[in-house]
C-alpha cells in the first residue's frame, strides 16, 4: 500500500496543467534571455505589472529560501517573499516540490499578506517546498505552438498578443503550429515580433533546425483569425521545407510585413478564404516549389497587396484559385526563375503590380485554355521578362478584350502578349481595340538592378508610365486621375508622378 500510495504521488506530481487563458492574455518571448520554464505571460486586464516581458522572472522559487505551500485549494501560501499587488495578473510556472503539486502554470487572481489566489487549484493535498518561476519571458513559442513540449502552456487564443523580441534567432525543432479556435467576427490572435519595445515594428527571426522537414510555422484547420506579423521565417535551406502554410478553413488570417527565405518547397502556402497577405518579402525558396507564394482553392476573397516577391528558383506566384475572386495589387514581382505569375485560376483581380525579369514571363495561364476573360489584368508593368509580358494560352487565343487593356511593356523577350488577340475564327466576337496600352522605349524604373522600383523620369521610360494606368472606380479617376502604373505609386497614392 505503501509502494501505491508513493507511486500515485509521483504520478500526481508528474501531471501538467495550464493557466485557463483569457482573451487579455500577452505572452512574451526572448530567445537570447527568456527559458521556457518562466512564467511567460500576463493578463493586461489585472491591473498589476508585467513581469511576463523580464528577461529574469519576478520571483524564483527555490523550494527553500523561498518556497510556497498549498492545499486542495486556488490558495498558495509564500514564505520568504512577501506578496505585492502588482503581482496580480501574472503567470506563475510550477516546476516541482514535496507532496501533491500540479505542475503547470497559473494565473494570480489575487493576493494576501502571505499569500496568492490562483485561478485554480494547484495542488491535490498537502503540499511544500514549491519550485517554480513567477513571470519572466520564454525563450520559445514551442510551448504555445508545440503541443509536444513539455512546457506546453495551451493555445493563445482570439484576442491573446504573443511578443517575440529580435534579440537573437529563435531556433525550433518541431512546426510551430497555430490552432488557435476564433470566430469571424472575433479579434486576432497576433504573434508579433519586434525589436527593443513591443509594438515598435521591428523583426524577430523563427529559423528551422535542420530538426525536422515540412512547415515552420502553420495555420490549421480549424482556426480563424490569426495574424503573424514582424516576423523572419527562415527556412534555412532545410529539405522540403515551407515558411509558413494557411490550411484550408484557416480564413480570415493574416500575415503582415514577414520576411519569408531560404525555403525549397516554397515560401508561403495560403489555401484559406479571407486570407490578407500584406507587406511581406518572399526570397530565395527553391526550384521545388510551386510558386514562392501559392494561393490555391479556397482563397477567394483573398488580398495579397504591396509585397517583394523576387529572387526566387520558381515562379514568383502560383495561382490556382477558384471562386470567388482573389485579389494581387501594388506587389513587386522581379527575377524568379519561372513566371511572375502563373494562374492556373478563372477568377484573380491583379492590378498595378510590377512584373520585371521574371525568366519565363510575366505572367502566363499555363492551359491550352483561354480563361482570361474572367480575370482582370490592369495598370501593371512588363519589363525584361524572358518569354511574353502576358501569355493567355499556349495554343488557343481568345479575343482582346478590356480586361487587359490598360498595361506597361517593354523589352520582352518575346513581345507583349500570345493568344491574347485573336480577333477571327470561331473564338472571335466583336472585335475590340486596345487604348490604354503602353509600349515604354525605356527602362521604366529607378534602379531595378537595386531593387528601387520607383519610376524613373525618363521619357519613353518611367514618365509614360505615370499617370497611365487603368481604373474602374469612379471616384478615384473623379477625386485623383488615372494612377501610376506599376507597384510604386507616387504619394497620394493615387495622383501621379514619383
Amino acid at each position: 500500500m505503501n509502494i501505491l500510495k508513493k507511486i500515485l504521488c509521483l504520478l500526481i506530481v508528474a501531471t501538467h496543467v495550464n493557466a485557463a487563458i483569457n482573451a487579455t492574455t500577452v505572452w512574451f518571448v526572448d530567445p537570447l534571455s527568456g527559458n521556457d520554464s518562466y512564467g511567460g505571460a500576463y493578463d493586461v486586464s489585472a491591473g498589476g505589472t508585467n513581469c511576463g516581458i523580464n528577461t529574469t522572472p519576478c520571483v524564483t522559487f527555490d523550494g527553500a529560501t523561498i518556497a510556497a505551500s498549498g492545499l486542495a485549494s486556488t490558495t498558495l501560501t509564500i514564505s520568504g517573499y512577501t506578496p505585492q499587488a502588482s503581482d496580480v495578473g501574472n503567470h506563475v510556472r510550477i516546476t516541482g516540490g514535496t507532496g501533491s503539486w500540479i505542475l503547470g502554470t497559473y494565473r494570480i487572481t489575487a493576493k494576501g499578506a502571505t499569500t496568492w489566489t490562483l485561478d485554480r487549484n494547484p495542488a491535490t493535498g498537502a503540499s511544500s517546498a514549491m519550485t517554480g518561476y513567477m513571470g519572466g519571458a520564454l525563450a520559445t513559442t514551442a510551448p504555445l505552438f508545440d503541443a509536444g513540449a513539455t512546457t506546453a502552456r495551451g493555445v493563445p487564443i482570439t484576442g491573446n498578443k504573443v511578443f517575440v523580441k529580435g534579440d537573437a534567432t529563435m531556433v525550433i525543432t518541431s512546426s510551430q503550429s497555430i490552432t488557435n479556435p476564433g470566430t469571424v467576427g472575433g479579434d486576432y490572435m497576433r504573434l508579433i515580433g519586434y525589436t527593443t519595445t513591443p509594438g515598435d515594428g521591428g523583426r524577430a527571426t523563427i529559423q528551422m533546425s535542420g530538426a525536422f522537414s515540412g512547415t515552420a510555422v502553420a495555420l490549421y484547420s480549424p482556426s480563424t483569425k490569426n495574424s503573424i506579423e514582424n516576423i523572419v521565417v527562415d527556412c534555412n535551406s532545410v529539405t522540403a521545407s515551407t515558411g509558413i502554410v494557411v490550411t484550408s478553413n484557416s480564413g480570415s488570417s493574416r500575415l503582415i510585413n514577414n520576411v519569408i527565405k531560404n525555403c525549397p518547397s516554397g515560401g508561403v502556402a495560403i489555401g484559406a478564404i479571407n486570407t490578407y497577405f500584406t507587406g511581406n518579402e518572399i526570397t530565395a525558396c527553391g526550384s521545388t516549389a510551386s510558386g514562392a507564394l501559392y494561393l490555391s482553392g479556397n482563397n477567394g476573397n483573398g488580398f495579397t497587396v504591396g509585397n517583394y516577391i523576387h529572387d526566387n528558383a520558381t515562379d514568383g506566384i502560383f495561382g490556382s484559385v477558384s471562386s470567388p475572386p482573389t485579389t494581387i495589387v501594388f506587389n513587386v514581382v522581379a527575377n524568379n526563375t519561372g513566371y511572375g505569375l502563373n494562374s492556373k485560376s478563372t477568377f484573380i483581380l491583379a492590378m498595378f503590380n510590377t512584373f520585371y525579369n521574371n525568366s519565363s514571363g510575366g505572367i502566363t495561364n499555363g492551359s491550352t485554355v483561354n480563361t482570361f476573360p474572367t480575370n482582370i489584368y490592369w495598370g501593371n508593368i512588363f519589363e525584361n521578362n524572358g518569354g511574353y509580358g502576358i501569355q493567355c494560352a499556349t495554343t488557343n487565343g481568345l479575343p482582346t478584350g478590356p480586361h487587359l487593356d490598360g498595361n506597361w511593356y517593354y523589352n520582352n523577350a518575346s513581345g507583349d502578349r500570345q493568344y491574347c488577340d485573336n480577333n477571327t475564327g470561331v473564338d472571335a466576337y466583336a472585335t475590340y481595340t486596345s487604348v490604354r496600352e503602353v509600349d515604354g522605349t525605356a527602362d521604366a524604373f529607378v534602379n531595378a538592378a537595386g531593387g528601387d522600383f520607383r519610376l524613373n523620369s525618363v521619357p519613353g521610360g518611367g514618365t509614360s508610365a505615370k499617370y497611365a494606368g487603368v481604373t474602374g472606380l469612379t471616384y478615384i479617376l473623379t477625386n485623383y486621375g488615372s494612377p501610376d502604373m506599376g507597384a510604386i505609386q507616387a504619394v497620394p497614392m493615387f495622383g501621379g508622378g514619383n
